[in-house]
């Protein structure tokens, strides 16, 4: 099932074709080709696609006109709003993005991610350059988050006495402001000049201080208890909810402006003239509006979507944008006529695998499968093909290539597992296939002997073996579906098969008595717990032939009561020698490993954004480009991650470096984008692509193509 070295070729095929195109471009005579001196340009292919899941946050740039999202999915991205096409999509988190704040004299963006339980970060992002410039760790989620005025300061606001935070925006040290402490600070923001901040307390004050000396200058009553702030492009005016009222207030005499009737808490924004207020329930609905006078008059919006909840708004330059649930961006007009601008386009991928020059993925509807000439030895592939079959059940599937030329899927859902068996012959998706387009294929059903769903499942040469919820292992034959053995291990999460009659297992021991580490014997089915550091071992690697070890390793990967997250080594005839390889402080169950099996080189993505290496004498680690890992793979000097938004990432083994990325859409089309700018797609996938050159997109995206054939 973790032998994917085929898909660490196609990517690295994908790289070279890339950097080879690109050059042949920027050689070309002005309307052959890319424009003249592309080849010192600054090219990038983007997939432009929205969140995968709820969009949090909305916020826009009104100096550059572009718009900013977060998302539940782990990633901001940075919209040129008008057309609403993606120009950078940041992977920050392997946690949600809640909440973010826009500098408005650079091109960074700070983000609050968290768990929504008890990991709270605040991380700062330069999203020109796509990368984290900013980490600290927060107590709790803050009631807001803003840059000041010249970006100097990032400020926000925590649920406790001496609530105000203002720190340097570019190391992150705290400034030392009024020192002898105030209420709780709901909202603030400074003047353009950074001289002086205004709060507002949700005792109801709004305040006035002198930044350098903490001197109270103003201060009037107002409405206590307003939450979801935003403030005027003016400054002059704040609008906010108390949970049954939206209520606009005047920042220099506290006094309110105008109040109109809510149904809960609300998500609001004040138009750029100051004469319009929108709103949309944070738990989700419909939009409404209205117009700033004496009071807030209701105005109806011109149309709604019955098939989005909204939850996010902002207001831009000429409109106003919204999202929700689904991810999708819309955009309403400044009477409320709305139309989506982008939306998910990917496929929710929920398995891959790959064996001998073909790689498979799968999501609810279909299993593509692909094929490059790339494995023959070409450094630049001059074709890529693929199928597309579908999948028998529309349910998320598993995948695992138990030859090279069958690939076993079967379904992982909430009921128990039903497989099936397709058969992938070479002449399906090789070069000069008949009629040069993809063939019909079908898989073919197969009997199961599991009872109930999986938490864990591998092949075991003509066996499968599997974790059903509960605890209950079964070892059954493949394409019988009749048991070998069965044992029921409570709070088992991963089993590994590490001699003929033996296997492994990883648990929690908050549910189990004994360590997180239990050894079962499949011919007695007696179970001995092995002692270990954690005390929740959820991922196990396996090397039975490591080059210069005494005898096989075992790899775990758990946390310890401490919450501390271990990589450890297990050696010895029992595997009783235990060696901490690496540990994180914080939990991340996310974490997981893979082993290389061309140089027995284990890696651990442990942590954010970092990746560890064991290759049997030092650990080393490997900064990373991203933060989202969902399934990792080592093969072929690459590290390959299915990331949490279903694009497949591919890094160098060396540096931790972007090669490439594979992404299938919805639709089934696919495209690979590359490090170097180009990008190749399917015939239909080129419409989900774009490329820009020095920050402006193309208007041939062609250009950048790489020459090969696809289908």
């Amino acid at each position: 099932m973790r032998s994917l070295r085929a898909k660490g070729l196609l990517l690295l095929g994908f790289l070279f074709a890339a950097q080879s195109v690109i050059a042949q471009a920027a050689d070309a005579a002005p309307g052959e080709g890319a424009t003249e001196g592309s080849l010192t340009s600054d090219v990038h292919s983007i997939v432009n696609t929205s969140h995968l899941g709820a969009v949090l946050d909305l916020q826009y740039d009104e100096q550059r006109d572009l718009l900013v999202s977060a998302g539940e999915d782990g990633t901001v991205r940075i919209w040129i709003a008008p057309e609403g096409v993606l120009y950078r999509s940041l992977r920050v988190t392997r946690l949600a993005a809640q909440m973010i704040a826009v500098d408005p004299a650079g091109p960074r963006v700070a983000v609050v991610v968290s768990d929504g339980l008890r990991s709270f970060s605040l991380v700062v992002w330069d999203w020109e350059q796509q990368k984290q410039v900013l980490r600290l760790p927060l107590k709790d989620a803050p009631l807001f988050l803003r840059f000041s005025g010249q970006g100097s300061y990032l400020v926000y606001g925590e649920s406790s006495w001496q609530s105000l935070k203002i720190l340097d925006a570019s190391t992150g040290a705290p400034m030392q402001f009024h020192p002898e402490g105030f209420g709780i600070v709901a909202f603030a923001e400074m003047s353009r000049s950074e001289k002086t901040i205004m709060t507002y307390q949700v005792s109801g004050r709004i305040s006035y201080w002198d930044v350098a000396s903490g001197a109270l200058t103003l201060e009037v009553p107002t409405t206590p208890y307003l939450s979801h702030i935003r403030i005027s492009r003016d400054r002059r005016y704040i609008v906010g909810s108390t949970g049954r009222e939206a209520v606009l207030v005047d920042t220099v005499s506290g006094a309110v402006r105008g109040r109109a009737a809510l149904s809960g808490d609300a998500c609001l924004d004040i138009s750029p003239a100051g004469d319009q207020i929108a709103g949309v329930p944070t738990a989700g609905g419909n939009l409404a509006l209205w117009s700033v006078g004496s009071d807030l008059t209701a105005q109806k919006p011109a149309a709604s979507d019955p098939g989005e909840a909204f939850q996010v708004l902002c207001y831009g330059e000429n409109a106003m944008y919204l999202a929700g649930k689904s991810g999708a961006i819309s955009e309403a007009s400044p009477t409320g006529e709305l139309r989506v601008i982008n939306r998910n386009v990917l496929a929710d991928v929920t398995g891959i695998d790959a064996r001998h020059g073909l790689l498979a993925e799968g999501s609810r509807d279909w299993i593509r499968v692909f094929s490059s000439d790339v494995f023959t030895g070409s450094p630049s592939p001059s074709y890529v093909h693929s199928v597309l079959v579908d999948n028998p059940w529309k349910s998320p599937v598993g995948l695992s290539f138990i030859s090279d030329t069958s690939l076993l899927a079967w379904t992982r859902d909430d009921s128990p597992p039903r497989f099936a068996l397709l058969d992938v012959p070479e002449s399906a998706i090789v070069r000069g296939s008949p009629g040069g387009s993809p063939p019909s294929l079908r898989f073919r059903l197969l009997p199961s002997g599991f009872r109930a769903p999986l938490t864990d499942l591998s092949v075991q040469g003509g066996s499968l073996l599997g974790i059903e919820n509960g605890g209950m292992i079964r070892l059954v034959d493949l394409t019988t579906g009749v048991p070998r053995f069965e044992s029921r291990v409570p709070a088992l999460s991963a089993v590994v098969a590490t001699a003929a009659n033996e296997l492994i297992g990883g648990r929690n021991t908050a549910l189990a008595a004994g360590g997180s580490l239990v050894r079962i014997n499949t011919r007695t089915g007696e179970t001995v717990g092995m002692s270990d550091r954690n005390v929740f071992t959820w991922d196990l690697v396996f090397d039975p032939a490591a080059p210069g070890a005494t005898g096989p390793l075992l790899y775990s990967l758990g946390v310890d009561a401490s919450g501390a997250t271990n990589l450890v080594l297990h050696d010895g005839s029992g595997f009783e020698r235990e060696t901490l390889l690496a540990t994180d402080p914080e939990e991340n169950l996310d974490a997981g490993l893979a082993l290389d099996p061309s140089t027995h080189v284990l890696y651990a993505s442990l942590g954010r954004a970092r990746i560890v290496s064991w290759d049997g004498q030092k650990a080393t680690t490997l900064p990373s480009d991203y933060a989202s890992w969902r399934t990792l793979v080592a093969c072929a000097g690459l590290i390959l991650s299915l990331d949490r938004n279903s694009v497949l990432v591919i890094t160098e083994q060396s540096t931790g470096s972007r090669v490439g990325e594979l992404s299938l859409f919805s639709d089934g089309e696919w495209a690979a984008t590359v490090r170097g700018g180009g990008y190749v797609a399917s015939p239909g996938g080129d419409a989900h692509v774009k490329v820009f050159v020095n920050g402006a997109p193309v208007k041939a995206n062609e250009d950048y193509r790489l020459r090969v054939e696809s289908w």
